[in-house]
């Protein structure tokens, strides 16, 4: 497994932890501003052409596309993949990552999605969409907990109050769930990772430690809908 593959993981936490500590320069909004509101459709599409052109000095363009539908919110989808990225909270805040051709992946083989999640204050997702060359969804999920380990040491496992329904339908998918110190302050963090043909899905998924179990419901469900959209654009 190509060491530069989890390296990039570790950039991803760095931003969630700064939107963690607090609101990015930018995205905050000060008491009592009311900006005029501007078309739902126009503002969401505009989004979502930002986020676009700001990733990869535009190149991300070649192999996202704006997707936003009237009246919805900023969506992004990766052509080669199938994966769609929804920046639906308000602000609207988010980034893409295309990763460089690196152990004989092409450009756009590798790419990423951060997010605040709009299912409730200080969620914070990762969706990534990558075809390895090498490797087995083991080895990728092993690596991926290294890193995480790497960056936060001690890992203390947090349990939801139910245990993960499964599918035999469902694409083969590892999940682990911990409690860690970021910036100073006890949260909730995931990794989910599934294997859709040629295609890995990974999430990593923030909180606040006091929202874990609304945090961990809402990880689900974002991490279904990512599987999904790939078994689709698998089989498209």
């Amino acid at each position: 497994m190509t060491p530069r593959i989890w390296r990039r993981s570790l950039a991803a936490a760095g931003l969630i932890a700064g939107l963690l500590a607090g609101p990015a320069a930018g995205w905050a909004q000060k008491p009592g501003d009311s900006p005029t509101p501007a078309p739902v459709a126009a503002t969401a599409r505009a989004d979502a052409d930002r986020i676009l052109s700001q990733a990869g000095q535009g190149a991300a363009s070649r192999y996202f596309s704006n997707v936003t539908r009237p009246g919805g919110p900023a969506t992004l989808m990766h052509g080669r993949s199938g994966l769609i990225c929804i920046f639906d909270a308000q602000p609207v805040r988010g980034q893409l990552m295309v990763y460089p051709a690196s152990g004989g992946a092409a450009e756009g083989d590798d790419v990423s999605c951060n997010l605040m999640n709009s299912a409730g204050q200080g969620y914070l997702e990762t969706l990534y969409a990558t075809r390895y060359v090498d490797g087995d969804l083991q080895s990728h999920f092993q690596g991926a907990v290294a890193e995480i380990r790497a960056r936060f040491g001690a890992l203390e496992p947090w349990r939801p109050a139910m245990s993960d329904a499964s599918s035999g339908d469902s694409p083969p998918s590892l999940t682990v769930r911990y409690q860690v110190m970021m910036d100073g302050q006890p949260t909730y963090t995931r990794l989910s990772m599934a294997q859709v043909g040629a295609w890995t899905v990974m999430l990593r998924f923030s909180a606040p430690i006091g929202e874990g179990e609304g945090a961990d419901q809402a990880a689900t469900r974002a991490f279904e809908e990512a599987v999904a959209q790939v078994v689709r654009g698998s089989a498209s």
